[in-house]
């Protein structure tokens, strides 16, 4: 696909870890005129090339989805946050293919979406179950391009703190260094590394649909640096 300036670029998720990370360089990527923000509350910021839009998640239309060409959603929660299986399940599937369908309707070239590591629709781990019958449920519809990321823990400064999540990066920072080869694909990973991988292989990747894993993220950022 031939990129030309003035495309537009949607995203949902943007006042989380990863989200916000990802709406910065969107913001700042001179490919994209305007940025679209799905919101539940608005930002504590404004651009010029922003847009935000205050939506129920529940209540999405067909309107709130006009003249996008890429849209980038990081949607996720826990299930301590959301406070069920079924809530959790709510968020992480039901909305994440909700805004593949109502944007594959409106003409959006290319879905970008973060899933996780062992994501299987079979299974037995709630978790990565859920993050299997995700990306199923997102193949069904008919974008130009379609981009799966699969990282493992990711680390960064989240506004709310998680207990579970910083005992494992409080770990991580010991047995990362020791994660090569195969073990590589479970190396925790930044959120402003998983940011970059979205914007800059959905704007390189050919037409296709592609499962980006988290070694093929650590992988890239290894190449960067060299």
């Amino acid at each position: 696909m031939i990129l030309k300036r003035g495309i537009s670029a949607y995203i949902a998720g943007a006042s989380g870890l990863t989200g916000g990370m990802l709406l910065q360089l969107l913001l700042n990527n001179s490919t994209f005129s305007s940025v679209v923000a799905l919101l539940r509350s608005p930002l504590p910021f404004s651009h010029p090339k922003l847009v935000q839009k205050i939506i129920d998640f529940d209540q999405l239309q067909s309107v709130d989805f006009e003249g996008g060409d890429f849209f980038f959603c990081c949607l996720g929660t826990t299930i301590k946050k959301a406070g069920s299986q079924e809530k959790f399940q709510k968020v992480d599937l039901n909305y994440v293919e909700m805004l593949a369908k109502f944007s594959a309707e409106a003409g959006f070239s290319t879905f970008a979406v973060i899933s996780s590591v062992g994501a299987n629709k079979n299974s037995r781990n709630f978790y990565q179950r859920t993050k299997g019958l995700m990306e199923e449920a997102i193949s069904k519809y008919d974008f130009e391009k379609t981009l799966i990321f699969r990282p493992s823990l990711i680390l960064g400064p989240r506004k709310e703190f998680r207990f579970g999540e910083a005992f494992a990066a409080s770990m991580m920072k010991v047995f990362n260094p020791l994660m090569v080869g195969g073990l590589k694909q479970f190396k925790a990973i930044q959120a402003s590394e998983i940011a970059r991988n979205m914007l800059e292989m959905s704007l390189v990747k050919k037409p296709g649909t592609y499962n980006i894993t988290n070694r093929d993220m650590h992988q890239k950022r290894t190449n960067h640096e060299k």
